[in-house]
């Protein structure tokens, strides 16, 4: 579950009550500029949480079959910004959690865009090993692709993962995007008992 249904909403719940409460210490105690100055920074922090905060929008997985056995080891999260504002992709990571072990992906420095091939077929997963790459589906001002950053922009973040987490049927991780500063973006992906399609959605419509 993407957690802007559980952690995100108590995080935005406590980032708008600081700023109310910050708000309001501004207002009464209008006068004493190191009152100002706090309210001021508090309201900066967290704006500065919130404009970092990655909405996951669809996660997508594919079984592939290797040494006979059908397994999900390439995942694609569909992600946008919360609002509008600068996010580096160098400095996001991937966590990534099963029942067994934890790993951390960093960025392979790969972005692309979307071209005529399938998505999971797309040349940018040759480049991506161990890591995590991004095909991008909207970037106006090509502020991903030619510097790493997001500028409202959308794009698939595509997750090679390492084979120790490959998912069997009935599998499931917890993916989570961590950015420098800000707010962490979680999802459960689990895989179903039976295989009824080469492809799972994570995140049910």
């Amino acid at each position: 579950m993407n957690n802007w249904g559980s952690t995100g909403i108590t995080s935005m719940t406590l980032i708008s009550s600081i700023i109310l409460m910050s708000a309001s210490s501004s207002f009464i105690f209008e006068g004493s500029d190191d009152l100002e100055k706090n309210a001021e920074v508090a309201i900066n922090d967290a704006l500065n949480e919130i404009s970092n905060y990655l909405v996951i929008e669809e996660a997508i997985g594919k079984y592939y079959l290797k040494n006979n056995e059908k397994i999900i080891d390439r995942i694609l999260i569909y992600v946008k910004q919360f609002i509008t504002g600068l996010i580096n992709i160098s400095e996001l990571k991937i966590k990534i959690i099963n029942n067994n072990d934890l790993t951390i992906l960093s960025y392979s420095g790969y972005s692309e865009k979307i071209s005529s091939k399938p998505l999971f077929s797309h040349e940018i997963w040759s480049k991506t090993n161990n890591s995590f790459s991004v095909i991008v589906s909207c970037d106006e001002d090509c502020s991903i692709i030619n510097y790493n950053f997001m500028n409202y922009d959308r794009c698939y973040l595509a997750i090679n993962l390492p084979e120790s987490f490959a998912m069997k049927k009935g599998e499931k991780i917890t993916i989570s995007i961590i950015p420098s500063k800000g707010i962490i973006s979680s999802i459960e992906c689990k895989t179903p008992s039976l295989q009824i399609s080469n492809i799972v959605n994570f995140i049910e419509i």
